[in-house]
């Protein structure tokens, strides 16, 4: 599997965990690949362009949920919050 097919999975993922709602589903979706990033020796700068690609998969998805409902809002925020976090590194 390529990096970029495993960003697509990773966005695939979360767009999952912000379909059904569950916040708890989250973390261990980012967890996982962080290990598997690691355990890969995948080099910082590949891991940035992970994860802006992840972004960027998951972008349409996270852009049309503006809505009001405060708990897919709060959903949409931890998703974006961890892949920046990630980008940032």
């Amino acid at each position: 599997m390529t990096l970029e097919e495993y960003a697509q999975e990773i966005a695939d993922e979360l767009r999952r965990a912000h379909a059904s709602r569950n916040l708890a589903t989250v973390s261990p979706i980012f967890h996982d690949a962080d290990h598997v990033l690691a355990d890969s020796k995948i080099s910082d700068a590949d891991q940035r362009r992970f994860w802006q690609s992840v972004r960027t998969n998951l972008g349409e998805v996270l852009l049309v949920e503006k809505q009001a409902n405060s708990a897919l809002l709060t959903l949409m925020q931890a998703i974006q919050r961890e892949i920046q976090t990630r980008l940032a590194s």
